[in-house]
């Protein structure tokens, strides 16, 4: 516990910092996808478990408010003040974290997000996660061979922006 409160009273420290030499942008998620049962819907998380925010797909109004750090190269959000969750990846899950290292992401021109393991991301239900939130709502994972993908996995590209083709009322 000690051990968490210092690393977090350390990572609001360096977001203070950083604020003065970094400019934050507010973004949401969406999914990009050749299947049209998830193309151009909305990335949320759901607490999973303590420090760990797993992200579904859903409601593109619902896409949750993120923030991308220009200098960082970070995407995060707030949980609680100045304890950032960040992007990242734990246990082939997409998730915002509090308790591990972020991603360094870049974004095209034309919204899509890269990262390490961006180009392996998958949309699966039912994949064991914790909380089961994945038999409702499609998680995003990610498989490190294409080999041991299945067959019902749809491949995925996170995008800040809407897909053109998508109208959603």
């Amino acid at each position: 516990m000690q051990i968490q409160y210092i690393q977090h009273t350390f990572l609001s420290i360096l977001i203070i910092i950083s604020l003065c030499f970094c400019e934050l942008i507010s973004i949401s998620l969406y999914a990009k996808s050749n299947n049209s049962s998830i193309n151009g819907l909305g990335l949320f998380s759901l607490h999973e478990g303590e420090g760990y925010n797993y992200l579904f797909l859903g409601d593109p109004k619902n896409a949750q408010k993120l923030v991308y750090d220009t200098k960082m190269y970070h995407v995060f959000f707030y949980y609680v003040y100045l304890f950032p969750y960040y992007l990242t990846s734990v246990n082939n899950f997409l998730q915002l974290s509090s308790v591990h290292y972020p991603f360094k992401i870049k974004i095209k021109k034309n919204g899509d997000l890269t990262f390490t393991y961006s180009d392996r991301l998958y949309a699966m239900k039912n994949v064991d996660d914790p909380h089961n939130y994945s038999n409702k709502y499609y998680a995003i994972y990610y498989y490190p061979k294409s080999s041991i993908v299945p067959s019902q996995a749809m491949k995925v590209t996170i995008t800040t922006s809407m897909p053109a083709n998508q109208t959603y009322s």
